[in-house]
């Protein structure tokens, strides 16, 4: 079998993936003329990006579920249902008053959780940003905003670097066909058969 049709570099697409560049003055703005509904579709966007250059993202589903949740609530308030505010807390009845609070409380430890993975996506490899947890907490995608729209990090290379055999030194897209092998480091099918 030709070993060269097996091996690939690191996809051209993560080369042409740049980081949104919206300025961070223009997120805040618009989650403020939006009363947060900007705030989820901008962190899709950044969890997007997230999954485009590191081929997966926990932190993409988690947010399409918060901006899910937050136009539901929209769509109650336009509605004028009264139910479904008990439902999400933010009018509460007293029969209801345990479970809108359970549910409130919910959804901001989910809010806090999609955040805080998003932050570690983002410190992980390629991107490797480093991001303080405050600001994380209090700003959180307009904190991210501010230091995605100046990167310049070198994704291409830092793939390349994390998808490279540690034996032959070549390099395989999406670290596809390359194994762990104690002492050696990370091995293609060749080497290991070589060390076998």
């Amino acid at each position: 079998m030709n070993d060269t049709n097996e091996i690939t570099t690191t996809s051209e697409t993560s080369a042409s993936i740049p980081p949104p560049r919206l300025h961070w003055g223009w997120v805040f703005g618009l989650n403020a003329i939006t009363a947060g509904l900007f705030y989820g579709v901008w962190l899709i966007v950044q969890s997007n990006w997230s999954r485009r250059v590191r081929g997966k993202s926990v932190a993409f589903p988690m947010s399409i579920v918060l901006l899910g949740a937050q136009l539901i609530f929209w769509c109650t308030i336009a509605q004028g249902s009264r139910q479904i505010f008990m439902l999400f807390g933010f009018v509460i009845g007293d029969e209801a008053e345990w479970l809108a609070g359970f549910l409130w409380l919910s959804a901001i430890i989910f809010r806090i959780a999609n955040l805080y993975v998003l932050r570690y996506e983002l410190e992980g490899k390629p991107v490797s940003l480093t991001l303080s947890a405050i600001m994380t907490f209090f700003f959180g995608p307009i904190y991210f905003q501010y230091h995605l729209r100046d990167f310049q990090g070198d994704v291409v290379s830092e793939l390349q670097e994390l998808n490279r055999c540690d034996g032959c030194k070549v390099v395989y897209h999406d670290f596809y066909g390359l194994s762990k092998v104690e002492g050696k480091g990370y091995l293609c099918e060749k080497c290991r058969l070589e060390l076998a």
